[in-house]
């Protein structure tokens, strides 16, 4: 890059030269040209050092997010298989019931499979979200 700068520099010199132009004019204006280049390649690297940086806090947030979803995943599933131990506990109590208990008993624990499942069935999905 600095022989192709030095390459420009030269044949802009010579054109100076042969055109008549002021020597010291086209230096400057060669200087000039080169000082903006060298301002607008530190803005860019400003901009993309910024960049990196954003890129970097985003990532971190996106790791804490999935750690606060993961760790809300097991909490929810740790629920789930404690609601199951219920419903376990409330059929060996369905088998020992009899008439009017065992139809109270059963219509409980219908709910309560019904909204295992449910529940189970969301936690799953947001899983598959993942």
């Amino acid at each position: 890059m600095r022989l192709f700068m030095g390459q420009m520099f030269a044949l802009a010199l010579g054109f100076a030269l042969l055109s008549g132009a002021d020597l010291p004019k086209a230096m400057a204006e060669q200087t000039s040209r080169t000082e903006q280049q060298k301002q607008a390649e530190g803005t860019l690297e400003k901009r993309l050092k910024e960049l990196g940086r954003d890129l970097d806090q985003l990532g971190n947030r996106m790791n804490t997010a999935a750690e606060k979803a993961r760790d809300e995943m097991q909490q929810s599933l740790k629920d789930l298989k404690s609601r199951h131990k219920d419903a376990e506990k409330g059929l060996e109590d369905l088998r020992k019931s009899a008439g009017a208990a065992w139809e109270k008993t059963k219509a409980a624990l219908d709910q309560a499979v019904k909204e295992l499942q449910e529940k189970y069935d969301k936690l799953r999905k947001k899983e598959e979200q993942q």
